[in-house]
């Protein structure tokens, strides 16, 4: 992944670097002499070699035909998707309907073509009704996805790790969810001990002033044996043992 983010940048900033100081020049002196200070010479006459290459021209020209030719491209230049996927979770993951829509709106107030317009409208819509109705609309408009590739996740992100990320967000839920359980269920425990030993220190202040300790006793087994305290445990039941520190 990494090496990926770094690949992604080196391919931006040698993209500048032939916009900037490669193609407004038409001999390689005046390239040289227009050589960028954070590049050595001779690294740059290699690359300006590469770019003055046929096939690489034919290359670069088909690659240009092909990115005119891509729809519903994204808006969002090289801010990277986790970022913005993790500014839209929320306790939940992103869905691809979500990202598509955020990552095609245009920072720059610039107009959308309709195609566009009308897709994230209508994935809008479905997602006011529910996620899963939106995943399905994005599934039906775009298909299967391509091998090794997840549409909306960016260059990164593989099937096999998207599939990861997702098993370990299940994990973190349940752990969570057998948190609350197990806490809940100390707080009653806790509330337990509390009780008895207000009825211990009732027992003992009142040792001497003639108390039926038969009544107490009856009294102290009704706490024990609540059947609401047997019900609400019942409700906090967890298998395995307690452990605490």
């Amino acid at each position: 992944m990494v090496l990926a983010h770094i690949n992604d940048k080196w391919r931006r900033y040698k993209t500048t670097i032939k916009q900037t100081n490669f193609l407004p020049y038409k001999c390689v002196n005046e390239m040289l002499k227009n050589c960028p200070k954070s590049i050595p010479e001779s690294h740059f006459r290699k690359l300006i070699a590469y770019w003055r290459i046929e096939k690489a021209k034919k290359m670069f020209a088909q690659n240009k035909k092909n990115r005119a030719q891509q729809k519903f491209r994204h808006r969002k230049g090289p801010i990277n998707f986790a970022r913005i996927r993790a500014r839209l979770e929320n306790n939940e993951p992103s869905t691809q309907a979500e990202m598509f829509v955020e990552t095609r709106q245009s920072t720059k107030e610039k107009s959308l073509d309709e195609d566009t317009l009308d897709v994230i409208a209508h994935l809008q819509d479905e997602n006011k009704k529910s996620k899963k109705s939106a995943i399905r609309a994005f599934q039906s408009i775009f298909g299967k996805e391509k091998a090794g590739r997840v549409r909306c996740h960016g260059r990164v992100t593989i099937p096999t790790l998207l599939k990861k990320n997702e098993e370990i967000t299940t994990l973190k839920q349940q752990y969570a969810t057998e948190k609350a359980t197990l806490e809940n269920k100390v707080d009653v425990m806790q509330k337990e001990v509390d009780e008895l030993k207000s009825l211990v220190k009732m027992m003992l202040q009142q040792k001497s002033s003639g108390v039926d300790f038969d009544m107490l006793a009856a009294q102290l087994g009704s706490t024990l044996g609540n059947p609401n305290n047997d019900a609400h445990e019942e409700e906090n039941y967890v298998e395995g043992e307690i452990e605490l520190d």
